[in-house]
């Protein structure tokens, strides 16, 4: 198992974009929205793996 490194990632980020002043929140929005995308697009594509071609192989 990899260790979290999701919320540090994302603090380096904010720290990057905290010159351009109010996008603080929209950036942190932006960043938990696409993770969470990513990672439901993951667990579909996992999932359609090994229930759709692992039990179609002879």
């Amino acid at each position: 198992m990899l260790p979290n490194l999701e919320p540090l990632r994302m603090f380096e980020v904010l720290k990057k974009n905290e010159n351009f002043g109010g996008k603080h929140e929209e950036t942190f929005y932006y960043i938990v929205l696409s993770r969470l995308v990513f990672k439901l697009y993951f667990e579909f594509i996992v999932n359609l793996i090994l229930y759709v071609v692992v039990p179609t192989k002879p």
